[in-house]
């Protein structure tokens, strides 16, 4: 059995979802084409996963390296293959993020990174692995987009009172099961990540941290930036 999740962007994600039954649902995420379904253990102690935001990046690597995820892959985020780190609010690429929950007044922003490197194979617990010095391991030859997920807390969090469904802060981590549309997310990964423009106006595809609407609402409010 399963711990509990919160579950965001594909409305229709369950225990019993295909690859399918996404790419036929509907998103929460601002980007329609981004049918992914992203998930993260249950937060505790009063203060719930309220937003989140998806950012796609090159990366430390290079950015012609970079292909699109293959469809219907599953990644998992955070310990103990990538990274998770805690601040009060902190934009994105701040300094100042820690690898513990700091004392916050405000609610709690949770940025998980998910491993770039991937060896072909399925199954997420093994699949994937960060860059070493700015390229990808012989074992794990595919460079994918470098993604991170910023979680808000719905309200004030501490260390004290950080813990999910999974355990305490050691278990915190993320799932990312892609159901993108491929030719949306083809054609971003090619102009936003790659550079490769057929003109100047393509780079409208693109987004930044800081522009476009935040994410807002429910529980499962989500939005997508290249």
């Amino acid at each position: 059995m399963s711990h509990e999740h919160d579950f965001f962007a594909n409305r229709s994600t369950s225990a019993t979802s295909t690859f399918q039954t996404l790419q036929a649902a509907s998103t929460t995420c601002t980007v329609p084409g981004d049918r992914a379904a992203y998930w993260v253990p249950t937060l505790r102690q009063g203060s719930w996963a309220k937003t989140l935001r998806a950012y796609y990046s090159a990366g430390p690597v290079k950015p012609a390296d970079v292909v699109p995820f293959p469809a219907g892959l599953k990644l998992l985020g955070g310990r103990p293959n990538g990274l998770v780190a805690f601040s009060c609010g902190l934009g994105v690429d701040a300094p100042g993020w820690t690898t513990s929950p700091p004392p916050c007044s405000t609610p709690m922003s949770v940025l998980i990174t998910f491993p770039q490197c991937w060896n072909g194979r399925v199954d997420p617990q093994e699949n994937a692995t960060m860059p070493v010095g700015g390229k990808c391991p012989n074992t794990y030859p595919k460079t994918l987009p470098l993604l991170r997920l910023l979680l808000t807390t719905s309200g004030p969090t501490t260390s004290t009172t950080f813990s999910t469904s999974a355990g305490g802060v050691g278990r915190m981590h993320a799932d990312f099961w892609n159901a993108w549309s491929p030719e949306v997310l083809g054609d971003l990964v090619r102009v936003c990540l790659r550079g490769e423009r057929i003109s100047n106006r393509e780079i409208k595809k693109c987004r930044t941290e800081g522009t476009g609407p935040r994410a807002v609402g429910g529980d499962d409010a989500a939005e997508t930036n290249f």
